[in-house]
């Protein structure tokens, strides 16, 4: 195993109503090629006993501090950030004023170097996940209306096969187990900034996913391209939602391969 002590950390952030647990596969693989890696659990889900509830913002804000603490740290390092699913819209507000051309210019050396969204929300200023879904009517109820100050409870084990449509039967339920409730109005946090304007970014697509519709990832992905975003679209055919754990080698290797663009 070769070293790259001095390279960046991969930090990778949940998805929605998922826990860290879920994301040790492609940290591992990441780990045994010698790279840092670490998993950001979500404010926003848990067992349901957290009042309030967080918020969005609270998720960002607790991302935010987990990248600081890496680029501002005692061995102050660049970060590659990867979220999955919901998590792009608080780890997109977690990057403002972290891109590599604001930290140079607070005499800083280390930033936020790439984000690979997999599977995730690419939103501009103003937009939420319920907003972007209901758009494109892609969120069902009670997700959609929610549960105000309250938790959308955790998936039936019939929804396994929606979530994991790439796996077997026995992985999804496996990967199903792991995930628990998430805080319904976490749902509509709006976009404060959009990172992928600054930050070179990479947006993996799986071909077949059955929660955020295909179309839809490829629109934000256009609009996003359209305001000026530096963005390379990579689609994988045959994956589904569950990209990271599905497709652990590509995503590995798409995540280093952005590491040694940037």
């Amino acid at each position: 195993m070769s070293s790259n002590a001095n390279g960046p950390v991969f930090l990778l952030t949940p998805g929605s109503f998922a826990t860290p647990i879920a994301y040790t596969r492609p940290a591992e693989a990441l780990r045994a090629k010698g790279y840092d890696a670490q998993i950001i659990d979500l404010l926003s889900v848990g067992d349901g006993t957290r009042q309030p509830p967080a918020t969005m913002e609270d998720d960002a804000a607790h991302i935010r501090k987990a990248i600081l603490s890496v680029i501002d740290g005692p061995n102050p390092r660049d970060v590659i950030l990867a979220p999955h699913s919901y998590s792009g819209i608080p780890t997109t507000c977690a990057a403002k004023g972290l891109d590599k051309k604001s930290r140079q210019a607070e005499g800083k050396s280390t930033a936020v170097t790439g984000i690979i969204y997999l599977t995730s929300f690419i939103l501009s200023e103003g937009e939420s996940l319920r907003s972007i879904m209901a758009e494109f009517d892609a969120l069902p109820e009670p997700l959609l209306s929610g549960v105000p100050g309250g938790y959308l409870p955790q998936f039936p084990k019939e929804f396994a096969p929606v979530v994991f449509n790439d796996l077997s039967a026995e992985d999804g339920l496996k990967f199903l187990g792991y995930m628990a409730q998430h805080a319904s109005d976490s749902y509509d946090g709006k976009v404060s900034y959009a990172a992928w304007k600054d930050i070179p970014c990479v947006t993996m697509i799986p071909s077949i996913d059955s929660v955020v519709p295909v179309p839809m990832q490829e629109a934000m992905y256009e609009r996003a391209v359209k305001a000026g975003g530096s963005i390379e679209r990579i689609l994988v055919e045959g994956a589904g939602h569950g990209l990271p754990v599905s497709r652990t080698d590509l995503v590995v290797e798409q995540m280093i391969k952005l590491a040694n663009r940037v």
